[in-house]
């Protein structure tokens, strides 16, 4: 039959940070007590929630009739700051810095009637691939004017090529602060054309080290 799309947008992480009005439920509230963040806390409270529940919706959804032929996208807009730069003003978010803490994201792809065993793909994809593997997945044309790839052929078993680029840029302009980055595999290159506290205005740094945005 015609492929039926459903999306669902879960804010829990988004909203963490309000003290008054945050999603959190009661029974999370009561996890990591450790932490003397409040933030972080509450943060990983709301990742605690989300993946429990992200986990009961799949469960109980391809238990009905018709569901276990569906493709589950899983993924996020934009990571956040919370410790990784503490010496960068106002980076504990999002929107201000454009480090891995920030634009790396999880992207999970699940069917329940694959054969093919798990995979954990090592490169580097883009949000902008998600609409050309769903439309390849239901057999549906690709656009040729557009510039994401369909991931497909890295965990269908195809073993096919994917014409991804060896770079990726990805910028950022939120309120006063503005940014340039680039990634490879193996480093990431920043031009941080606001002059933000903490920060070089040019940073060359290996990908995977521990970030402090001093290092050039």
């Amino acid at each position: 039959g015609r492929p039926v799309y459903l999306q669902l947008n879960i804010m829990e992480m988004h909203e963490y940070w309000r003290k008054n009005r945050h999603l959190n439920r009661k029974e999370f509230l009561k996890l990591y007590p450790d932490e003397d963040h409040f933030g972080r806390q509450r943060y990983l409270q709301a990742l605690r929630q989300v993946s429990r529940d992200v986990a009961s919706f799949i469960e109980s959804l391809v238990e009905r009739p018709g569901w276990r032929n569906t493709l589950f996208v899983i993924h996020a807009d934009h990571g956040e700051g919370l410790d990784s730069h503490p010496n960068i003003m106002r980076s504990y978010s999002h929107g201000r810095v454009l480090y891995e803490s920030n634009v790396r994201v999880p992207l999970i792809l699940y069917h329940p009637a694959w054969s093919i065993p798990a995979a954990r793909v090592d490169r580097m994809v883009r949000l902008m691939d998600v609409m050309p593997t769903i439309l390849d997945f239901v057999g549906a044309p690709i656009p040729e004017d557009i510039n994401g790839r369909s991931l497909m052929p890295l965990f269908d078993g195809s073993g096919g090529p994917v014409d991804l680029p060896d770079y990726v840029t990805t910028e950022t302009e939120y309120e006063d602060f503005e940014k340039l980055g680039v990634y490879s595999d193996t480093w990431k290159y920043f031009d941080n054309r606001d002059e933000h506290l903490g920060t070089n205005r040019f940073a060359l740094q290996a990908v995977g080290k521990p970030e402090n945005g001093r290092r050039t």
